[in-house]
């Protein structure tokens, strides 16, 4: 009985779960959570879905959402309004608990939220393609918790312009982020990038 808008998916390696992050519009724009539990089946209906849980009151964009296997918890970005916002929250494989959210940068015009989480380190990184709140540079954090509760670290550019359709991807095998983005300054056709993230250095191909 809701539309879903902008739905991000994220794996609890804690619980075995799928953690469904979308927007309800008929919920005054609410950010949602859904707990999906594989069956086991490999046909048919091989998830089923919990009840709609409540994890922001209001999201412009679902940006993404990932989850710390070593303290089993979640954290998801977002935006709406006045900027770009983290909230870490626990599970118990049928009920949510949340944190207070963290605001990453204030400027609503802010565009293309990411986070991935470092292995390594037990961080989390968050990259903001477009960071109106300096320049439209895209930044990047360093994110870390204690409990439910995040802190967020200096920003430091990645890139002096946009990152549009920024994305994070974590590489366990050599303890790195790769961050994908389209160059809107490269032409045309316009060309996919990637820079690598390492403890907030990275290189660019």
């Amino acid at each position: 009985g809701n539309d879903a808008y902008w739905t991000k998916v994220g794996y609890d390696s804690t619980n075995n779960q799928l953690l469904y992050f979308w927007k309800s519009t008929q919920q005054s724009n609410r950010g949602n959570l859904n707990i999906g539990t594989p069956t086991g089946d490999t046909t048919g209906s091989n998830v089923t879905v919990g009840s709609n849980q409540e994890l922001v009151t209001q999201v412009g964009d679902t940006g993404d959402i990932v989850w710390s296997k070593t303290s089993a918890l979640g954290v998801a970005i977002y935006s709406y309004g006045s900027g770009i916002f983290v909230k870490a929250f626990t599970s118990d494989g049928t009920t949510i608990t949340t944190g207070t959210e963290l605001n990453i940068c204030g400027n609503g015009s802010s565009l293309y939220p990411t986070i991935s989480w470092d292995e390594s380190s037990d961080k989390f990184l968050v990259v903001v393609g477009d960071n109106a709140d300096n320049s439209n540079y895209a930044e990047a954090y360093v994110i870390s918790h204690s409990g439910t509760t995040l802190t967020k670290g200096t920003a430091v550019t990645v890139k002096t312009s946009k990152a549009k359709d920024a994305d994070l991807v974590y590489d366990s095998d050599n303890n790195r982020h790769l961050l994908t983005y389209v160059d809107q300054s490269g032409g045309n056709p316009v060309p996919l990038c990637g820079r690598i993230i390492t403890c907030l250095l990275y290189t660019s191909p």
